[in-house]
């Protein structure tokens, strides 16, 4: 949950840098659509109550929290909904086709159905700055689940069969705490530092994988992306030509 609710927050004010605080959208489904996927449709209301709990927290007017909840858990709901009736897939991703579905579905269909609601929603007129719009929305949006649903449902089905050790519990409280300062004490001037360290660590990342499984794997596409994405929210992108003028 804090790591979706920081993923989230994260991606709205860096992908999206029109969007400095991040209120004028919904964050995306991270948040609910894993308790979803690892317990069904049971855990409706927990997810529920999960995103009206993160949305408080973040959202000064109660009645925009609320929205932005419903927003979330409907989102949540129709790509639970579509994976299990159309791609169902194992939450351990332990082949190449629970990747591809879940990502189809959860990271590609979704977020882009979102996104045209979304504009719609806001009373955009069809147009060149529309589709700008929905293409930072779907893609925001496709990139807090990537960042965040996956390590989620690794890390928890994992943990059935082998809890983790100290060294994976030491690098997930750091993770935690990397992901609270790219949102809170990030600044312009360490911007382009975090941005060319993200790049460098590529072989630490290579490293975590092979020394961890698919943990190891999940926690750095995590870090890597939190660095890039948290690097973006000053400008520092690796496709500058994305950025609205």
């Amino acid at each position: 949950s804090l790591f979706g609710a920081l993923a989230s927050r994260l991606v709205a004010t860096g992908l999206l840098p029109w969007n400095a605080g991040g209120e004028g959208l919904f964050w995306c489904g991270a948040v609910a659509l894993t308790p979803l996927v690892l317990y069904g449709w049971r855990a409706l209301p927990a997810a529920i109550l999960l995103a009206v709990a993160v949305e408080a927290i973040s959202r000064s007017v109660p009645a925009a929290a609320i929205a932005a909840a419903a927003g979330d858990v409907a989102e949540a709901v129709v790509a639970y909904a579509l994976i299990s009736r159309l791609a169902p897939f194992d939450p351990r991703f332990r082949t190449q086709d629970d990747v591809q579905r879940f990502i189809l579905f959860a990271a590609v269909v979704v977020p882009a159905v979102s996104g045209i609601v979304g504009i719609q929603f806001i009373g955009q007129h069809p147009d060149m700055a529309a589709f700008r719009l929905w293409f930072g929305w779907a893609t925001a949006d496709a990139t807090g689940i990537l960042m965040t649903v996956p390590m989620s449902l690794i890390w928890v089905t994992q943990a059935r069969i082998r809890g983790p050790r100290s060294k994976e519990i030491a690098a997930l409280a750091c993770s935690a705490c990397w992901l609270l300062f790219m949102v809170g004490w990030l600044t312009p001037g360490l911007a382009l530092s975090i941005a060319v360290l993200a790049v460098i660590g590529l072989p630490f990342a290579f490293w975590g994988a092979i020394a961890f499984g698919r943990r190891g794997a999940s926690l750095s596409s995590l870090l890597l992306a939190v660095a890039l994405v948290g690097a973006a929210r000053f400008g520092v992108m690796p496709f500058p030509a994305f950025q609205p003028q």
